[in-house]
């Protein structure tokens, strides 16, 4: 993380659940990704999204503790699911959606939900229109 500059600084100090765009191909903020513990276990975790047309990183930074970082490229093994809508215990409304990714011998899925109901239909129509339109090839810089 050494080499970030004073522009990519920003989406470190996002508020709870913030979501951005810049110029309408790219994004970046603050998303729930379910983990899974040896199959039995799962939770949601905080993660933070970078999303360029080529591809979506998402990280979780912890004080002293290694960055758990993954990316998805958007090409043609990999499909969106639908956008839903539902509302946890705590009575807090939220969108919901998945990332299933083909490796050919197995399907990934990767969970994600966002508590932001104005900005996060947004975020998945931006993914929808990457993934669909496959303008994964022409990259354009955060």
């Amino acid at each position: 993380m050494e080499n970030l500059n004073s522009n990519s600084i920003d989406y470190l100090y996002l508020k709870m659940n913030d979501i951005h765009f810049n110029d309408n191909s790219s994004a970046y903020g603050i998303f729930y990704y379910k983990v899974k513990s040896k199959k039995i276990f799962s939770k949601w975790s905080r993660r933070i999204f970078l999303c360029s047309n080529k591809d979506i990183h998402f990280f979780k930074i912890k004080k002293n503790k290694r960055v758990k970082k993954k990316i998805i490229y958007f090409t043609n093994l990999c499909k969106l699911s639908g956008l839903e809508y539902a509302i946890d215990a705590n009575n807090r409304s939220y969108f919901k959606f998945s990332l299933s990714y083909n490796f050919g011998n197995r399907i990934k899925i990767y969970k994600f939900k966002s508590y932001n109901i104005y900005k996060a239909p947004k975020l998945y129509g931006l993914l929808n229109n990457h993934i669909s339109n496959n303008v994964w090839g022409k990259y354009n810089d955060l």
